[in-house]
């Protein structure tokens, strides 16, 4: 371990030394033991002055902001953006600005009309650098990165859910009401129209988000998926039942297919060209140019005998066992189809519930590949894969988050990570990795490094894992409630925005070991302020160099001759 050893201050390891004493976590805290090291004969610091460092709130181990940059007046609806160029790019209660991500200096307020969607996802990056927006004037608004000028805008005739997506062709694929008709548009980057095809009749939708038109994916080909609702209520009509429809529009303009979905359904990672639909008591894939379902299984009756109640509860039935409530889809590649699901099995008063994850072979999706028992909730966004290993939560009460083997459902390791002062806001439940609250349960909570490290996000902590094996590798600690959080440019930092300021901070990303170094160090330095470890320390100082370096193990600490260990007996 490298020591940076200095007369006059304080300099913290990054490290980890191999000190003898007992295995410990290094962020659970005990009693204290201090004693003097045999290394240095004159101690700088007074070792009564750090008792207490194993012993604090694990809450008081946060970590220290880079900056801070405050943004009154935003409301619930937030992202943050973090460009190719390192700049953040952050909603404010006009519209957004740009955040310098090196010192959290706003470079520009945005020249727009109006403020930001009350949407979560309102900013989009273009492969020029220039920000995309979209308002509540009902129109996208293109900004220089460099003024936050209006360059080009155009008209969405409505306020849609995710009204634009960037091809990897620069192409803008969005939306336009034009009357009654919803048409589905393509942008040239200059903001030009470079097809415009309708996609049906569109009325007004019912309450503040009932129908809505959504861009789903764009394939490398150019071809589209949407869903959208074409029809509800003409003006001066009767009532019209929903038409909700999924389309398959070519890059010519096309509509290719049709198929009546409630809810969006979810593309195929590994084929884009297939979707797959839960609604209604029935479990659909489709191939995106065709109406009508390639496989379809329905609910059908599983309780016959009177005796054990609810005859008329239907269920459905995957592999050899009918007891599936509810189930929705998970993830897909050419290792399987995933499924997150809640079953319960009869009778009444002693029924079986539970919460399992259900894997389906992608060439027949009658046959099952594996089956795990899990604490994540049937709802979308509960689990993470990148392909390979399969995160989702086992142990909601200790927040466990287990790693699963994709390809034959296997554990391969498990992380407790639940935040001791998360309150209700625990893993797993109301649809994710992480619960945020009960209002918000889509909030992102993982995201990964490009050396494939899996950040996690809990309540005010943000654990950095290795996917290999699961230990945690950095940590940030905040003394906040996180809301949105994003990797800067170089990876070395994390930008979060704090839920109860809407503040945007910048915390440095760093081990648990450089953590509680970091408060032995300020601990250190408070105990060098009295007088007398002053007057000692310059004493010592005269006759030798007094070395001060702090050394971090696990369980262990140690300050110039000070040495603090945990004591568990």
């Amino acid at each position: 371990m490298q020591i940076n050893n200095i007369n006059t201050g304080i300099s913290a390891s990054s490290g980890i030394s191999k000190m003898s004493g007992k295995e410990a976590k290094i962020d659970t805290f005990g009693s204290d033991r201090v004693s003097m090291s045999s290394v240095t004969a004159q101690p700088v610091i007074d070792p009564s002055k750090l008792k207490g460092l194993f012993t604090q709130e694990k809450t008081q181990i946060v970590s220290k902001a880079q900056w801070t940059q405050p943004r009154p007046g935003v409301g619930d609806y937030d992202q943050t953006l973090v460009s190719s160029s390192g700049s953040v790019y952050a909603r404010t209660e006009k519209g957004f600005c740009r955040i310098d991500g090196s010192n959290g200096n706003i470079s520009w307020q945005a020249k727009i009309p109006a403020p930001l969607m009350k949407e979560r996802t309102a900013l989009w990056e273009m492969k020029d650098g220039s920000i995309i927006c979209a308002t509540q004037d009902n129109k996208l608004h293109c900004t220089d990165p460099a003024t936050g000028d209006v360059k080009w805008s155009h008209d969405l005739g409505f306020q849609f859910q995710n009204p634009c997506f960037v091809a990897e062709d620069g192409t803008i694929i969005t939306f336009h009401k034009d009357g009654e008709s919803l048409n589905l548009c393509r942008l040239n980057p200059d903001g030009s129209l470079k097809k415009e095809s309708k996609l049906g009749d569109w009325y007004e939708p019912i309450g503040d988000k009932g129908s809505d038109a959504q861009i789903l994916a764009v394939d490398k080909k150019g071809f589209v998926t949407v869903h959208a609702d074409t029809t509800v209520i003409k003006p001066g009509e009767s009532y019209r039942p929903l038409n909700c429809e999924t389309m398959s529009v070519a890059p010519s303009g096309r509509v290719l297919s049709r198929a009546h979905t409630f809810d969006p359904p979810k593309i195929f990672a590994s084929d884009p060209n297939r979707l797959f639909n839960v609604d209604y008591g029935k479990m659909e894939i489709f191939e995106q140019k065709k109406s009508e379902p390639v496989w379809k299984l329905e609910e059908t009756y599983a309780i016959q005998d009177p005796k054990y109640g609810g005859i008329g509860d239907k269920l459905y039935k995957i592999g050899d066992e009918h007891k599936y409530k509810y189930l929705s889809f998970a993830a897909s590649n050419e290792k399987g189809i995933l499924l997150t699901t809640y079953f319960q099995t009869p009778p009444p008063g002693t029924m079986h519930t539970g919460y399992e994850l259900v894997c389906l072979d992608p060439k027949d999706p009658s046959q099952v590949l594996w089956k795990h028992p899990s604490a994540t909730s049937y709802e979308g966004r509960a689990v993470f894969t990148d392909g390979n290993i399969l995160l989702h939560v086992s142990d909601e009460k200790t927040g466990t988050v287990e790693a699963l083997n994709y390809a034959d459902g296997k554990p391969l390791w498990n992380q407790p990570l639940r935040d001791l002062d998360s309150g209700e806001r625990e893993l797993g439940r109301s649809g994710g990795m992480v619960r945020v609250s009960s209002e918000i349960p889509d909030n992102y909570r993982i995201k990964q490094g490009k050396d494939g490290t899996l950040y996690i996000r809990t309540f005010k902590n943000i654990y950095g894992l290795n996917p290999a094996d699961g230990s945690v590798k950095y940590k940030i600690a905040a003394p906040h409630e996180i809301w949105d959080f994003n990797l800067d440019k170089d990876e070395k930092n994390m930008i979060v925005v704090n839920n109860e300021t809407n503040e945007i901070v910048s915390y440095p990303i760093t081990t648990p070991q450089e953590l509680v170094s970091q408060v032995a160090k300020d601990m250190a330095q408070e105990a060098m302020k009295t007088e007398g470890n002053t007057q000692n320390a310059s004493s010592s100082a005269a006759s030798s160099p007094a070395k001060a370096s702090i050394e971090v193990g696990k369980g262990q600490v140690r300050i110039g001759g000070v040495l603090l260990e945990r004591d568990d007996d």
